[in-house]
């Protein structure tokens, strides 16, 4: 994640390096909100075909991804990752509530999909309650095939959930 200072200066808050990938452009191709993390707008959602079917990965400026992998006969599963800036990491998130509405129910690479999220989730932290977060939205990204390369490939934390 590169994150601009006030001063312009830039920061690689992961690797501590900023290299060619770090600076290549992602269309916004999302447009999702939540409640997790300051509210913060997720605007960048990537499709790539795998065998079952396709992968979602939806993301934004911090270190948070939803993931969905929709199968060929559109069910679907969600698993949410973030990184927080402390030391009191949560210990999981459980999904509560998931609906996809797919526009276009076929996945070929190259086309765009056009679909309407709405995630709930609670963030499972031993050492306080847990609490229930959102993410809504819609997402258009184009289909990439999948022996391409994605920019969230490895995902930290998450854990699928039916």
């Amino acid at each position: 994640m590169i994150v601009e200072h006030s001063d312009g200066k830039l920061e690689d808050a992961g690797d501590g390096t900023i290299d060619a990938e770090d600076l290549r452009l992602i269309e916004r191709t999302a447009q999702c909100k939540g409640n997790h993390v300051g509210s913060p707008d997720m605007p960048h959602c990537e499709a790539v075909l795998t065998p079952q079917g396709i992968r979602l990965s939806i993301f934004g400026d911090y270190a948070s991804t939803l993931r969905i992998d929709v199968d060929r006969d559109l069910r679907f599963q969600c698993a949410y990752s973030t990184v927080y800036p402390s030391f009191d990491q949560p210990t999981g998130w459980r999904i509560t509530k998931k609906i996809v509405k797919l526009k276009s129910k076929q996945f070929d690479a190259g086309g765009r999909m056009y679909a309407w999220i709405a995630v709930e989730f609670e963030e499972l932290n031993g050492t306080r309650p847990s609490t229930s977060h959102r993410i809504e939205g819609f997402v258009k990204p184009f289909i990439q095939d999948q022996h391409l390369p994605s920019t969230r490939d490895s995902e930290q934390g998450a854990a699928p959930n039916p």
